[in-house]
C-alpha cells in the first residue's frame, strides 16, 4: 500500500466577489479529494451554489449562514450542508478554512462512530497542514 500524501488545494476566489479574508483549502489524498469530486459531480446550477457559499465565507468578515455550522458538539470541526443530504466538514484555523470530508446521506443521520473517525482525520490534516503552513490552532 502506497504511503498516504497529503496535501492543500486552495481554493480560488474569483476578485469580484471581493477581498478574500479567509482561504479556502481543500484537502488532497495523493492529490485527490472526495469533496471535490463531489462537487465537481453536480449540475452546473448546483455547484455554482455552493461555490457562491464559499466565495461568500471567504471574503464576508464573521459569515454566518443557516448552511454552516462551526462545531459539531463535542469535535473540533464544523460541516457545511448547502443540499439537505450532502455535507461537507471542515476545521477552521486562523484565516483559512481547510474541507477535509464528504458524504453523501440519503435518511437517519450519522452514527457516532463515523464523527469520531472524522475527528481522527481531522487531526491528521491539522498536523499536516501546520507543518506545511504553520502552527494552525
Amino acid at each position: 500500500m502506497a504511503k498516504q500524501q497529503i496535501s492543500f488545494y486552495l481554493l480560488p476566489i474569483d476578485p469580484a466577489c471581493g477581498e478574500v479574508i479567509t482561504k479556502i483549502y481543500f484537502s488532497l489524498d495523493n492529490d485527490r479529494s472526495d469533496a471535490i469530486d463531489a462537487l465537481n459531480s453536480l449540475k452546473p446550477k448546483e455547484e455554482d451554489r455552493i461555490v457562491d457559499l464559499l466565495s461568500r465565507l471567504a471574503t464576508t468578515p464573521r459569515y454566518h449562514s443557516k448552511q454552516i455550522t462551526e462545531r459539531i458538539k463535542r469535535y473540533g470541526y464544523g460541516e457545511i450542508t448547502p443540499h439537505p443530504h450532502r455535507f461537507y466538514f471542515f476545521w477552521a484555523c486562523r484565516n483559512n478554512v481547510v474541507i477535509f470530508a464528504y458524504a453523501l446521506k440519503k435518511k437517519d443521520s450519522f452514527k457516532d462512530s463515523f464523527y469520531k473517525e472524522l475527528d481522527r482525520k481531522r487531526a491528521t490534516y491539522a498536523a499536516e497542514f501546520e507543518k506545511q503552513f504553520g502552527k494552525t490552532e
